[in-house]
């Protein structure tokens, strides 16, 4: 079972650099005050953007690029001139692994176990290591690790074919 330990954003809009300590049992809930629209207002405060990072970062697509790849598009321009960087420490067994993808004009990976480098070449490797480290489909991923109200849930929106192809792939029942 992958654990979190940690989260380390930098350069994500609207961070210039936060960090979140995720190594405690329990489930986390973030808040957040958006100071320039006065002292109660909790919109724009960017909860979701910091931690979309995590989905960013595992499934190389945040939850927000599922709306309108319009969004997106512009998003991947702006970036051009910065780079952002997305850390997470986790623990896998008895490993602990610091995986960091930065973004700019290109994309980069660092994956080191147990504080030593394992030495990932390319992008999409990268992708697949970090895929296995988290052992999660994107359905897993987005029921057991990761709940955003602003995702339609199959179980409430979806078909009856698509419940199923859901339950199917929650748990794991193809084999």
């Amino acid at each position: 079972m992958t654990k979190l330990l940690e989260l380390e954003v930098k350069n994500v809009v609207p961070f210039k650099h936060a960090k979140l300590d995720l190594d405690y049992e329990g489930i986390t809930v973030i808040k957040g005050l958006n100071k320039d629209d006065g002292p109660k207002a909790s919109n724009a405060a960017g909860k979701s953007r910091l931690v979309a990072t995590i989905a960013d970062l595992v499934l190389d697509e945040s939850p927000n690029g599922k709306e309108d790849p319009s969004k997106v598009k512009n998003r991947k321009g702006k970036r051009k001139n910065r780079k952002e960087a997305i850390r997470v420490r986790l623990k896998k067994g008895k490993h602990e692994y610091t995986v960091t993808k930065i973004v700019g004009k290109g994309k980069t990976y660092e994956i080191l176990r147990d504080g030593k480098s394992t030495d990932v070449r390319t992008v999409k490797y990268s992708q697949e290591k970090i895929q296995k480290l988290f052992g999660l489909s994107e359905t897993q991923f987005y029921t057991r690790f990761y709940i955003d109200g602003t995702i339609p849930h199959t179980l409430i929106t979806g078909s009856t074919k698509h419940r199923q192809e859901f339950i199917v792939d929650l748990f794991d029942l193809s084999n």
